[in-house]
Protein backbone atom coordinates (compact mmCIF):
# COMPACT_ATOMS: atom_id res chain seq x y z
CA UNK A 1 0.00 0.00 0.00
CA UNK A 2 0.86 4.04 -0.21
CA UNK A 3 3.78 2.69 -3.20
CA UNK A 4 6.01 1.34 0.06
CA UNK A 5 6.60 -2.03 -1.65
CA UNK A 6 6.36 -0.63 -5.61
CA UNK A 7 9.52 -1.46 -7.44
CA UNK A 8 11.16 0.86 -9.72
CA UNK A 9 10.03 -0.08 -12.88
CA UNK A 10 6.57 0.39 -10.94
CA UNK A 11 7.46 3.60 -9.66
CA UNK A 12 8.86 4.85 -12.89
CA UNK A 13 5.13 3.59 -14.28
CA UNK A 14 2.82 6.19 -11.90
CA UNK A 15 5.26 8.95 -12.33
CA UNK A 16 4.55 8.64 -15.74
CA UNK A 17 0.81 9.05 -15.17
CA UNK A 18 1.27 11.55 -13.23
CA UNK A 19 2.88 13.54 -15.73
CA UNK A 20 0.38 13.00 -18.15
CA UNK A 21 -2.41 13.98 -15.81
CA UNK A 22 -0.59 17.13 -14.47
CA UNK A 23 -0.97 17.90 -18.24
CA UNK A 24 -4.46 17.28 -18.33
CA UNK A 25 -5.30 19.25 -14.49
CA UNK A 26 -8.96 20.68 -15.40
CA UNK A 27 -8.61 22.69 -12.10
CA UNK A 28 -7.09 26.37 -12.65
CA UNK A 29 -5.17 27.99 -9.87
CA UNK A 30 -5.81 24.48 -7.60
CA UNK A 31 -4.41 26.09 -4.05
CA UNK A 32 -7.10 28.34 -4.19
CA UNK A 33 -10.05 26.03 -5.11
CA UNK A 34 -12.16 24.70 -2.33
CA UNK A 35 -12.31 21.14 -4.19
CA UNK A 36 -8.59 21.02 -1.62
CA UNK A 37 -10.25 20.87 1.15
CA UNK A 38 -11.77 17.89 3.01
CA UNK A 39 -10.75 14.38 4.32
CA UNK A 40 -8.25 12.27 1.98
CA UNK A 41 -6.70 8.96 1.57
CA UNK A 42 -3.47 8.30 0.44
CA UNK A 43 -2.87 5.78 -2.70
CA UNK A 44 0.83 6.28 -3.52
CA UNK A 45 3.97 8.30 -3.22
CA UNK A 46 7.80 8.26 -4.02
CA UNK A 47 8.60 9.47 -0.57
CA UNK A 48 12.05 8.21 0.74
CA UNK A 49 13.10 6.68 2.74
CA UNK A 50 10.16 5.01 4.06
CA UNK A 51 8.33 7.43 6.91
CA UNK A 52 5.82 8.04 8.31
CA UNK A 53 4.35 9.79 5.78
CA UNK A 54 4.66 7.09 3.10
CA UNK A 55 2.62 5.14 5.46
CA UNK A 56 5.47 3.39 7.37
CA UNK A 57 6.94 3.86 11.03
CA UNK A 58 9.62 1.24 12.05
CA UNK A 59 8.68 -2.45 10.22
CA UNK A 60 4.90 -1.43 9.93
CA UNK A 61 3.03 0.08 6.98
CA UNK A 62 -0.61 1.65 7.63
CA UNK A 63 -2.95 3.89 5.90
CA UNK A 64 -2.60 7.49 5.32
CA UNK A 65 -5.20 10.33 5.34
CA UNK A 66 -5.06 14.05 5.13
CA UNK A 67 -7.52 16.32 6.66
CA UNK A 68 -7.78 19.42 5.21
CA UNK A 69 -9.29 22.39 6.41
CA UNK A 70 -8.93 26.46 5.59
CA UNK A 71 -5.41 27.09 7.36
CA UNK A 72 -5.02 23.90 8.81
CA UNK A 73 -3.50 20.13 8.23
CA UNK A 74 -3.25 16.90 9.57
CA UNK A 75 -1.34 14.15 8.40
CA UNK A 76 -3.07 11.45 9.68
CA UNK A 77 -1.03 7.68 10.09
CA UNK A 78 -3.30 4.60 11.00
CA UNK A 79 -1.44 1.12 11.92
CA UNK A 80 -4.25 -0.69 12.98
CA UNK A 81 -5.17 -2.25 15.41
CA UNK A 82 -3.65 0.22 17.90
CA UNK A 83 -1.53 3.02 16.78
CA UNK A 84 -3.14 6.33 15.12
CA UNK A 85 -0.96 9.42 15.06
CA UNK A 86 -1.18 12.61 13.44
CA UNK A 87 0.89 15.84 12.14
CA UNK A 88 -0.94 19.32 12.58
CA UNK A 89 0.56 21.68 10.20
CA UNK A 90 -0.15 25.25 8.94
CA UNK A 91 -1.29 26.19 5.54
CA UNK A 92 -1.04 29.07 3.81
CA UNK A 93 -1.72 29.62 -0.05
CA UNK A 94 2.11 31.08 -1.46
CA UNK A 95 0.88 31.19 -5.48
CA UNK A 96 -2.19 29.46 -7.05
CA UNK A 97 -0.56 26.62 -7.54
CA UNK A 98 1.51 25.75 -4.43
CA UNK A 99 0.40 25.31 -0.05
CA UNK A 100 3.37 26.32 2.04
CA UNK A 101 2.83 23.79 4.86
CA UNK A 102 4.79 24.52 8.57
CA UNK A 103 4.40 21.92 10.67
CA UNK A 104 3.28 22.67 14.26
CA UNK A 105 2.82 19.45 16.18
CA UNK A 106 2.65 15.96 16.35
CA UNK A 107 1.14 13.42 18.37
CA UNK A 108 0.36 9.84 18.44
CA UNK A 109 -2.35 7.52 20.71
CA UNK A 110 -1.63 3.74 21.58
CA UNK A 111 -4.81 2.50 22.28
CA UNK A 112 -6.66 4.80 24.45
CA UNK A 113 -3.64 6.07 25.27
CA UNK A 114 -2.04 9.70 24.18
CA UNK A 115 1.43 9.75 24.03
CA UNK A 116 3.39 12.94 24.56
CA UNK A 117 3.47 15.50 21.71
CA UNK A 118 5.92 16.66 20.06
CA UNK A 119 5.83 20.36 19.38
CA UNK A 120 8.56 22.02 16.33
CA UNK A 121 9.94 25.63 16.35
CA UNK A 122 8.35 28.36 14.47
CA UNK A 123 9.76 28.07 10.64
CA UNK A 124 11.50 25.37 12.15
CA UNK A 125 9.83 22.39 9.48
CA UNK A 126 8.63 24.38 6.23
CA UNK A 127 7.05 22.36 3.03
CA UNK A 128 5.69 23.29 -0.38
CA UNK A 129 2.80 21.73 -2.02
CA UNK A 130 2.60 21.79 -5.63
CA UNK A 131 -0.92 21.02 -6.56
CA UNK A 132 -0.65 19.47 -10.17
CA UNK A 133 -3.96 17.64 -10.61
CA UNK A 134 -7.10 18.13 -8.67
CA UNK A 135 -10.75 17.18 -9.44
CA UNK A 136 -13.49 16.13 -7.18
CA UNK A 137 -12.13 12.89 -6.34
CA UNK A 138 -8.60 12.72 -7.12
CA UNK A 139 -5.68 15.26 -5.95
CA UNK A 140 -1.78 14.83 -6.99
CA UNK A 141 0.86 16.98 -5.54
CA UNK A 142 4.74 17.24 -5.30
CA UNK A 143 6.11 18.23 -2.35
CA UNK A 144 9.41 19.40 -1.25
CA UNK A 145 11.47 21.37 1.49
CA UNK A 146 10.98 25.19 1.37
CA UNK A 147 14.76 25.63 1.38
CA UNK A 148 15.82 27.51 -1.81
CA UNK A 149 18.76 25.18 -2.44
CA UNK A 150 15.79 22.00 -2.12
CA UNK A 151 15.27 20.71 -5.72
CA UNK A 152 14.15 16.79 -4.37
CA UNK A 153 10.46 16.58 -4.50
CA UNK A 154 8.03 13.99 -3.60
CA UNK A 155 4.68 12.78 -5.52
CA UNK A 156 1.55 12.16 -3.19
CA UNK A 157 -1.79 10.33 -4.97
CA UNK A 158 -4.82 10.94 -2.84
CA UNK A 159 -8.32 10.01 -3.20
CA UNK A 160 -11.05 12.06 -1.26
CA UNK A 161 -12.35 9.85 1.39
CA UNK A 162 -15.89 9.84 2.68
CA UNK A 163 -15.06 8.64 5.63
CA UNK A 164 -12.77 10.09 8.87
CA UNK A 165 -10.37 9.15 11.27
CA UNK A 166 -9.67 11.49 14.52
CA UNK A 167 -6.60 11.65 16.75
CA UNK A 168 -6.02 13.33 19.77
CA UNK A 169 -3.35 15.86 19.85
Amino acid sequence: PNGVSASPTQRAKVNDLVDVLEGANPTGRPALSPLMYGFWRMLYTDFSPAAPSSGQLGPFVGDVYQDLSEGIIKNILVIPPLLKGALVANQRVRDPNTWEIEFDRVGNMLGPFKLPTKQFEPGDQIRLWEIVYLDDDLRIMRARRAEKDSTESFVFVLERDASSVEVDV
